[in-house]
């Protein structure tokens, strides 16, 4: 609990020519950026592959609640109206071709009160990595 994810359709046209369609987990605009530009909710979780090769996808969960993946080497925005407090996050390295994922993760409009680095890699397919943010 503690999260509620807009889910309204919302388009932007990209620097590309294509439109990005909000809330539907794909990069429609092909820039290789999920549901990034439109931020309506009160924090935006941003992550992705922070590699040389871009293949690494990464499995969000706010609150012990599956939020879904950034997809392949993608980078992905999560637009959440969280509640003020702390809220768990944890990222999972679902799928790492290589075997060593690298990732690179921020948070808008949210502190951090603990973690690992922001940024870093030689994680496991399936090992885990948590925060703790404070929305205020």
């Amino acid at each position: 609990h503690g999260y509620k994810p807009y889910m309204g359709r919302f388009t932007q046209p990209s620097t590309i020519g294509n439109v990005e369609n909000y809330y539907d987990g794909i990069d429609n605009d092909t820039d290789r950026f999920i549901d990034e530009g439109f931020n309506n909710g009160n924090v935006q979780i941003v992550i992705g592959d922070s590699g040389i090769n871009k293949d690494d996808e990464w499995a969000l969960y706010v609150d012990n609640m599956s939020m879904g993946f950034n997809d392949y080497g993608m980078v992905r925005t999560w637009d959440l109206n969280l509640f003020t407090g702390t809220h768990k996050i944890t990222i999972v390295a679902a799928k790492i071709p290589d075997g060593l994922g690298t990732y690179s993760i921020s948070f808008q409009n949210a502190s951090v009160v603990s973690g690992p680095p922001m940024v870093g890699g030689n994680i496991p397919q399936g090992e885990s990595l948590q925060w703790v943010i404070k929305v205020k």
